[in-house]
C-alpha cells in the first residue's frame, strides 16, 4: 500500500496561472485528509495566498484529492477561490502527478514532491 502521509511541495499549472506551495497530508487506511497552502499567481498579475482543506482517498497507485473548504489568507479583499478536484498517480519517482479541474471547468496539471 502507498503511504502519502507527510509534507509535500506542490506546483500546479493551469490556463490562467500557476500555484506553488506546500501540502500536509494524513492517511488513515485509504482515506486522506490534510491541507494545501499556496500562492496562486494569475497571468494578469493578481496573486492570492490560499489555504484549502483536503479530503480524498488512495486506490492502488491512484490518488484523489478534493478541496472541501478554503480560506484566502492574503490578497484582494473578498477574493474568491474555486474548489478543485485533483486526480493523480503515485509514480516510480515517489511523486504524485496528475490533473486538476475547478468548479468552473478550468483544468490543469499538478506535481507534488515529498519533503524530506
Amino acid at each position: 500500500m502507498i503511504i502519502i502521509t507527510g509534507f509535500w511541495h506542490f506546483k500546479e499549472e493551469f490556463d490562467y496561472g500557476v500555484k506553488v506551495g506546500e501540502a500536509r497530508l494524513f492517511q488513515n487506511d485509504n482515506q486522506i485528509t490534510g491541507h494545501l497552502v499556496f500562492n496562486e499567481k494569475l497571468t494578469n498579475g493578481e496573486s492570492i495566498i490560499v489555504r484549502t482543506i483536503i479530503s480524498g482517498h488512495v486506490r492502488e497507485s491512484n490518488i484523489f484529492l478534493n478541496d472541501v473548504g478554503y480560506t484566502v489568507l492574503t490578497g484582494e479583499i473578498n477574493a474568491e477561490y474555486l474548489l478543485e478536484e485533483r486526480e493523480g498517480i503515485f509514480n516510480v519517482q515517489g511523486q504524485i502527478v496528475g490533473s486538476v479541474m475547478d468548479n468552473d471547468g478550468i483544468g490543469g496539471v499538478f506535481v507534488m514532491n515529498r519533503i524530506g
